[in-house]
């Protein structure tokens, strides 16, 4: 069990590394996160550095996660629409989660879109499923592998 919680297949030799090396926070989606002084958290990617607590000017980690859910679908579709001729005056998204427990979870997210401008039903039916199937929506759909090890 202990092999598994440090990364290492059951049986493997100890001088086997247990993790991957650092995230390259130079190429895209490299992100390192770490406690800033104030007790809150710093995350970083590329040359951004966001905050991370309960404090003022912060944001918590399920807002995070909504927050890569919609501007990734947002942004999916808005190239999609360029690309295609689709002209659209304004666009938003809003997500609400429900939270769970046994495990604390984010158990469903409530999402919707609102499109301004003339768009016809079959050109809004596009633009759903490009959105759906933005990186980050099929990630949370299809449930990655995840993988922790903890090194000292």
């Amino acid at each position: 069990m202990e092999d598994r919680l440090l990364g290492r297949s059951a049986g493997a030799p100890a001088d086997v590394p247990a993790s991957p090396p650092p995230p390259d926070l130079e190429a895209p989606g490299g992100v390192a996160i770490a406690r800033r002084a104030d007790g809150g958290l710093e995350v970083r990617a590329r040359d951004v550095t966001l905050a991370v607590g309960r404090g003022e000017g912060t944001l918590r980690s399920v807002e995070l996660l909504l927050a890569a859910l919609g501007s990734c679908m947002l942004g999916t579709m808005l190239v999609f629409a360029d690309n295609v001729g689709i002209s659209l005056a304004g666009v938003s998204l809003e997500l609400t989660p429900t939270l769970a427990g046994g495990p604390e979870r984010v158990s469903r997210i409530d999402m919707t879109m609102r499109i301004d401008g003339d768009v016809e039903p079959k050109r809004l039916a596009s633009l759903r499923r490009v959105a759906e199937h933005c990186k980050v929506h099929s990630t949370l759909e299809h449930g990655p592998e995840l993988t922790l090890a903890v090194e000292s």
